[in-house]
């Protein structure tokens, strides 16, 4: 799985990204092809746990 971290100078201004998603964890934003999709908050932790751990197995 590829995946890229984007960072800035701030720590609070990190994107996730993969595959055309975008996480951004400032505004806690999430897009797929530039469209901004809503997530609850629930969703938005797990996508993000996912994304930081691309290889790792959950159950």
């Amino acid at each position: 799985m590829n995946r890229n971290v984007e960072k800035s100078q701030d720590e609070t201004n990190q994107c996730l990204s993969h595959k055309g998603l975008l996480l951004d964890r400032s505004s806690y934003e999430v897009r797929l092809a530039g469209k901004l999709i809503p997530l609850t908050k629930q969703e938005y932790k797990i996508l993000e746990l996912l994304l930081l751990h691309p290889n790792k197995v959950f159950s």
